[in-house]
Parts: structure tokens; C-alpha cells; sequence
């Protein structure tokens, strides 16, 4: 048998900063237990559109779910709890957390209708809990959030100090102060390894205490004539006493302003803090207040687009609004990344001659995490064997390892997500394998890979534009004049002609094909699957109208050769059909060709449309009206990417996109992809079309 062995392994948050998620093991290869700490997110950027939130691909700790025994929380920070309800649910695991974070846990079910309370396990504050081979004990430390936590995680093998974000405030106002003397008794009992926050290694001093802050706003508020408007972390409990504090001391009411600033505020007061406080005046009485006598707290510090800040600044907030002579306080720190957007909204603020206060020019924040005289206290108190920091980009973590030798630390090691680091009494902290790591995107509700597809095509879209040209064929096997349409191309003198041109060629590439020719119906499910390949090895086809053109030319499905055909005649009723190509992904025939009716077919389209959408585990299943006969759309489908043109009996023509329904996925309902179809048209013979549905802005 094996030797057991502690083995730390990062999955979020080594290497950046934010998505954190950290895994424990202890054991040998047969027999080897796991703990996840932290399931956190970061957030997307322009560069990846239409996205919200990231966090750490899990798939795994996933595939070792029998073997975990739970998730333990630090603290209620979005970059440490934020992916917990996207995650738990392929876990289905005890979770642990103080009560505070628990409070905002539980908030976070409830809003995707999950029953979480017989999971959720709440741990009194410097309490203990007892995993399998993981003695866990919950030290209070000082952060700028209620309940931070380090976690002194005791195995047989030894004691890891998994600090959390951390830093050293003697007077936090709100809260208990950091447990020095806890972390001298474990420093004492002799510590493996501390994986340990680099955040502010770059910063010299301390980090600062939130009662300092307090002074400097209640002198900045004093001297405001008019109405003030603050705006910080809603998290940040103690800043928000701290606004509190200061306008009572001004005789002033407030109001809290964005839905995260009163979730949070009624957290707190459900866990025993802001007791002392007198209620918020709700926004829309606080309009009847005078401009002299309010206080304003809101969301949006980070000029997030619907913040309330942003929403205030630009007038379409419905009950906070500002003018000349009034002030607002940016009370936060400006996150890497966010400088460009915040920055503009500081511009709109000055451009409508309002004061705007920041930390560059005024003291009105402190942050939450070490500053390098904070580090060299943990560092007196822990006297780690080995250090490992995290929670930094690279440059950090680098850093980190350079004071950590200043400080005498006998051994470092410098780590990045997915790593399997082993930690052992006998040997120095080494990487010994690599684990699968990455990044899940939440597009919408629906959860998806670094490599989605949809992802690449919004990138495409918005880097090259978008152009669509559908063929329309008449009853009788006629080709009409190509439909084209198209966005982001640029504009110029020439756009029409170009268009006429691309039109020319098409219609002449294809004229020569006819739904009546049963030679040409015999072959035609070859030469498509043919096109489609064509298409999957040059995307650029589907980017560039002239691109489109010239690969017409070389492979046309269209074009006169043995293959089968859209429409035909169905051998056993008499029946117009419409025939389509069956692959793998489908309920494939024998001949690899089926057939549904003209009229079916336009019932289904008109299906998708209304509530006649029914889920099945592995895919979207639309049920025909007349209930006989059903349709499977797979996840992959090789028809994703391609438009059909149907002429019903009544002589109009429906055009169905079924581009980007491969990314469908087992589980979701035809509801959540409804943005993904490109257009559903009707279109008369003259040419003439009118949009029955169209890609939502």
C-alpha cells in the first residue's frame, strides 16, 4: 500500500487574483479524502461578450465527489462564495461556514430554488470541525468583511494555516479583533506550510484600520453643504457602520441604494451587527427629505453598468438623482481592470460640476488585505516551515517568495492553478503532478467551457460582423433570388454593389439545382455533409461574403450532381416533404436520409415560438401538434450552422436558422436558447419579407 500523503492543489486563484478555490487531500492512492476551501468568481471583461461571471472549472473534484467530504468557506467575498450555487449541485456536499457567511449562502440558494438548509452546516465563530483525516479550527482574523477566517488545518501528517484574506486591524469597529493569540499557539505546535495572501506584498506599512477612516469621512461630510452621495462595497460592513456613524454625527438621514447594499445590511442585523444603527430612510420617501439632510449609500464603486451609481449618474435612477453643489465619495479602492469604466464615470461626474472624493485624493479607505508590515507579524506569530502564496498574479506570488526568505522562512514555493503540490514533515513542498484546471463562463443561466462554441462565434461576431444569405426555393424546384443580410460590415459608397454582386454570383452558382430531380435527391445527403465539413475546417466561409462566394464555387450541395434533396415526394402518402440528412446525433435510418411533412415541419418552427417546448435529459425534444411524432435535436448537431427555405401549400416561405444549437446541453430546456436562433422569416414570392422573430439585443 501507499504512502499517505497531504497534497494541496489550487483550482482558482493562484496566478490572479479573485475565483479562488482550493482543495485538501489526505491519504494514499486507494483510500485519499478531499476538502474544497472556497468556491469563488471573477468577472468578465469586454473581451469575452455577453458573459457575467467566471469561476473555476471543477470537474476534478467532481470526479472524486465520493470521495469529498466537504466545502469550508472562509468568508462571504464574491471571489471566495460567488460560484458556490453553480458548483454544489454536481457536488451535493456538507457545507461549512460561519454564520454571517452562511446567511448570505443560503440568500444565494434561495434565489436558484434550492433547498440547502440540511446541507449547510453553520460553525461558531474560532470553533472546530472534524472531516475524516481534517481536524479544522476557524481563526477570526480582521478583514473588510464581517467573519473572516483563517483555517488551521491539522492532518497526521501535520498543520497547514490556510490564511484566507487577511490583515492585521486593531480597531476593526465592527466585529471581533484578529485571534493573535491563537495564531501563536499554532505557530507553536510547529506549521507545515502557510498558504497565505499576497495581495498588497507590494506595499509597504500596514494595510490601515477602518476607525481611521471613520475620522476622515466624518471630517470630509462635516463640510458638505449639500447632498452626499457615498459609494462603496456593499460587503463591507464596517464601512457602512461607518456611514451610519458619520451622518448621525451630521444630523442627516440615509438611505441604502442598490439591492446588494440592503441584502447585505439585513444579513448583518440577522447575525447580531448594526444593532446600534437607526433604520434607512427607503430612496423614494428620501426624496422628500432636504438636499442638507441625506445621505445616500450606494452600490456600484466599481462603475458597474447597473450599479446604482452608474444609474444616478445618468439620470435614470427613479428616486436618487444629483446636481452643482452636491458630493460624492467613492469610499472603495479601484480593482485592477476597472480602471477605464470607472474613470468615465468620474469624467460624467465632473463634466455635471459635482465634487467627486476618491482615495487619490482624499483618505477614505483602507484596504482589506496585508500590507508588508501586516505580513511580517503573521509571519512573527506562525514561524511557517514553508510558505506558498496564493491569492496574487504571478508577480505576487514572486514577491511574496522574496520576502518570505527575507523573514527567514527555510523553504517556498511558487505554485499556479492545478498543480498537485505534496506537503510532507520529511521533504520540502514540491509540485508532483498537474491537474485538469480551467474556466467555466455563466452566459445567461446556462454554464459553459473556455472552448464553447457559442463563445468563439460571439467573439467572431463582434470582431468581423455577421453575414447571412438564405436561398429560397419555389414549390416547383425554383431558385428565388438569394436573401442577404448581414451587420458590422463596414459602411461605404460601394455596399450596394458589393451586395449585388454577391447576390449574381449565388444565384448562379445555384440556379442549376431543382428539388424535383431525383438524381440530384439521391447524393444529396454526401454532398451536404461534405459542405458541412467544409465549413467546420474554414469558418472564415461564414465571415466574409466573398469568401462565401468562391467556396460556393468549388463545393456547392446545390450544384447539379447525384444527391438528394430538400423537397420530394414521400413514396408511401404522396406527401411533400422535406428531406434532411440523419447522422450520428439523430435517430438515424437505415438509408441515413428521413423526412418530416412541409406542414409539420412549419408547426415545429411555430412550436419553438410558444410553450409547446418539452425538456428530456439528454436534449431539446419538440413535440409535433398532432402529438404522433416527435423530433430529437442532439447537443452537436452537425445541421448547427445552416438555413432552410420551405415553401408551405399557401405559397409563403418560412426561412429556420438552426445556427448554434450544437451548444445545447443536457438538462435545458429550448426556452434558455431561445436567444441563439438567428431569425424565423416569412417571405412571399415577390421577394418581400417580414420578420416574425428575430436575434434579441
Amino acid at each position: 500500500m501507499s504512502k499517505e500523503e497531504l497534497i494541496f492543489c489550487p483550482l482558482g486563484g493562484s496566478g490572479e487574483i479573485g475565483m479562488n478555490m482550493n482543495l485538501f487531500a489526505y491519504g494514499n492512492e486507494t483510500n485519499q479524502k478531499w476538502i474544497i476551501v472556497d468556491t469563488g468568481i471573477t468577472f468578465a471583461d469586454d473581451s469575452i461578450p455577453g458573459i457575467d461571471l467566471i469561476y473555476p472549472d471543477p470537474g476534478y473534484i467532481i470526479d472524486k465527489k465520493n470521495d469529498l467530504l466537504g466545502i469550508v468557506l472562509t468568508h462571504a467575498h464574491e471571489d471566495h462564495i460567488g460560484a458556490i450555487s453553480h458548483i454544489w449541485p454536481n457536488l451535493n456536499c456538507d457545507i461549512y461556514a460561519t454564520p454571517f457567511t452562511a446567511v448570505l449562502i443560503a440568500e444565494k440558494f434561495k434565489e436558484k430554488k434550492i433547498d440547502i438548509k440540511k446541507k449547510l452546516k453553520i460553525v461558531k465563530l474560532n470553533g472546530n470541525i472534524k472531516l475524516g483525516p481534517f481536524d479544522i479550527e476557524f481563526v477570526t482574523l480582521t478583514h473588510s468583511i464581517l467573519e473572516p477566517n483563517g483555517l488551521s488545518i491539522k492532518t497526521p501528517a501535520g498543520i497547514v494555516l490556510h490564511t484566507g484574506d487577511w490583515k492585521v486591524d486593531p480597531n476593526p469597529l465592527i466585529g471581533d479583533k484578529i485571534n493573535e493569540k491563537k495564531l501563536k499557539e499554532i505557530g507553536n505546535e510547529k506549521v507545515l506550510a502557510m498558504i497565505c495572501d499576497s495581495t498588497n506584498v507590494f506595499s509597504p506599512g500596514r494595510a490601515g484600520s477602518e476607525s481611521d477612516v471613520r475620522d476622515s469621512l466624518l471630517k470630509i461630510m462635516s463640510l458638505k453643504p449639500k447632498r452626499i452621495v457615498v459609494t462603496s462595497f456593499a460587503s463591507n460592513v464596517a464601512r457602512m457602520e461607518s456611514v451610519f456613524y458619520c451622518a448621525e454625527k451630521i444630523n442627516r438621514e440615509i438611505s441604502l441604494v442598490g439591492r446588494s447594499m440592503n441584502r447585505i445590511f439585513k444579513a448583518a442585523r440577522q447575525c447580531g451587527y448594526l444593532q446600534n444603527v437607526k433604520d434607512p430612510i427607503d430612496p423614494r420617501d428620501a426624496k422628500k427629505i432636504p438636499r442638507e439632510k441625506i445621505v445616500y449609500l450606494c452600490t456600484g464603486s466599481q462603475g458597474e453598468p447597473m450599479g446604482a451609481m452608474k444609474r444616478i449618474i445618468k439620470g435614470i435612477h427613479p428616486d436618487v438623482f444629483i446636481e452643482k453643489g452636491d458630493t460624492i465619495i467613492f469610499s472603495s479602492k479601484i480593482i485592477p481592470g476597472n480602471e477605464k469604466k470607472l474613470y468615465s464615470l468620474h469624467n460624467d461626474i465632473v463634466k455635471q460640476n459635482i465634487e467627486i472624493i476618491t482615495e487619490e485624493t482624499d483618505f477614505v479607505h483602507v484596504s482589506g488585505h496585508p500590507n508588508r508590515d501586516d505580513l511580517k507579524d503573521m509571519y512573527n506569530w506562525v514561524k511557517p516551515n514553508s510558505i506558498i502564496p496564493v491569492h496574487g498574479e504571478h508577480r505576487h506570488m514572486n514577491e511574496h517568495i522574496k520576502f518570505a526568505k527575507e523573514m527567514q522562512v527555510p523553504h517556498a514555493l511558487q505554485v499556479e492553478n492545478g498543480d498537485i503540490i505534496r506537503i510532507s514533515p520529511e521533504k520540502n513542498p514540491e509540485i508532483i503532478d498537474k491537474a485538469p484546471s480551467g474556466r467555466m463562463y455563466l452566459d445567461g443561466n446556462i454554464s459553459v467551457g473556455e472552448d464553447s462554441q457559442s463563445i468563439k462565434e460571439r467573439r467572431n461576431l463582434s470582431q468581423n460582423g455577421y453575414l447571412e444569405i438564405t436561398l429560397i426555393l419555389s414549390n416547383n424546384g425554383k431558385l428565388n433570388k438569394p436573401v442577404i443580410s448581414y451587420k458590422g460590415i463596414p459602411e461605404n459608397t460601394n455596399n450596394e454593389k458589393i451586395v449585388f454582386e454577391v447576390e449574381d454570383e449565388i444565384f448562379n452558382t445555384c440556379r442549376t439545382f431543382s428539388a424535383k430531380n431525383k438524381k440530384q435527391e439521391k447524393k444529396f445527403n454526401g454532398t451536404f455533409l461534405e459542405y458541412l465539413e467544409l465549413i467546420k475546417e474554414n469558418p472564415e466561409i461564414l465571415r466574409r461574403g466573398q469568401v462565401t462566394v468562391d467556396a460556393l464555387r468549388e463545393k456547392n450541395p446545390f450544384s447539379p450532381v447525384e444527391g438528394e434533396g430538400f423537397l420530394g415526394e414521400d413514396e408511401v402518402t404522396g406527401e411533400e416533404v422535406f428531406y434532411y440528412p440523419m447522422v450520428d446525433e439523430f435517430n438515424t435510418e437505415s438509408d441515413g436520409v428521413t423526412s418530416m411533412g412541409i406542414e409539420r415541419f412549419i408547426n415545429i418552427l411555430e412550436a419553438s415560438l410558444g410553450d409547446d417546448i418539452v425538456d428530456t435529459q439528454t436534449a431539446v425534444q419538440i413535440i409535433y401538434k398532432n402529438g404522433a411524432n416527435t423530433t430529437l435535436i442532439q447537443k452537436n448537431s452537425t445541421l448547427a450552422g445552416l438555413g432552410f427555405g420551405l415553401e408551405t401549400h399557401e405559397g409563403s416561405t418560412w426561412i429556420f436558422s438552426l445556427d448554434s444549437l450544437g451548444v445545447i446541453s443536457d438538462g435545458n430546456t429550448f426556452e434558455n436558447y431561445r436567444g441563439l436562433l438567428l431569425g424565423i422569416k416569412t417571405a412571399s414570392t415577390d421577394g418581400d419579407s417580414d420578420v416574425k422573430w428575430s436575434l434579441p439585443t
